[in-house]
């Protein structure tokens, strides 16, 4: 029986505008992921693996654009939607953990109203319902005190814990494709454990199909 295809990308070419040039980022990629399947895409820093997750998210920012190729979610060339129909899927069907929680976390905000501000955008459920689902993801993922910290910002927790809360913002509804980049990178080994496992679990435990990008050999093993 053919697996059931979720992701396809082909002939991708992604490029950056610089001072002194174009940067070819990604030239003619192309790659597909199953229902439920882990794919692992491996290479050093600075080879295109982190900007392959931002063009099938499509947040690669003024500077960069897809100048050729496709990206297919299912049936749906996301290539083809517009800014508005892309926010709906982002954090829905499609998500991405990326290696610098700093970077997604809003600073100002407590940890509970950007993991419930998602479920606000996606879903009908309720403040209590979004409040439990929260209190849930976090707990799943082995955030201590998890209801205090849901009143905290991330400037309050360690990075290994604002690891944690992105990875759980980015499963909390279970998207389609997960795209993980670098998740456990420079964290304690504990941490790195502890996510590790958490992530290994989750994805076996749903449909969430994985696009995993690493530069360490151990966590394809894995």
């Amino acid at each position: 029986m053919t697996k059931e295809e979720i992701l396809s990308i082909k002939g991708l070419h992604t490029y950056f505008e610089s001072p002194v040039g174009t940067v070819r980022a990604i030239q003619n990629i192309s790659l597909s992921l199953s229902k439920k399947e882990v794919l692992g895409i491996i290479g050093e820093s600075g080879s295109g693996k982190t900007t392959l997750g931002l063009s099938i998210m499509r947040i690669l920012g003024m500077d960069g654009h897809i100048d050729k190729g496709s990206i297919y979610l299912e049936k749906q060339n996301l290539l083809n939607l517009s800014g508005a129909e892309m926010r709906s899927i982002r954090g829905k069907d499609i998500s991405m953990a990326f290696e610098n929680s700093s970077s997604i976390l809003n600073p100002s905000d407590s940890i509970g109203d950007q993991i419930r501000e998602i479920i606000r955008i996606h879903t009908n459920l309720t403040y209590k319902e979004s409040n439990e689902l929260t209190l849930q993801s976090l707990n799943e993922i082995g955030i201590q005190n998890a209801r205090k910290v849901m009143d905290m910002q991330p400037r309050e927790l360690s990075a290994g814990a604002c690891q944690k809360v992105m990875l759980a913002m980015s499963t909390i509804l279970q998207p389609k494709v997960l795209i993980a980049d670098e998740i456990t990178r420079n964290l304690d080994i504990i941490t790195q454990s502890q996510i590790s496992d958490h992530f290994r679990r989750k994805i076996s435990e749903t449909d969430i199909s994985t696009l995993l990008l690493t530069n360490d050999p151990g966590i394809l093993a894995q």
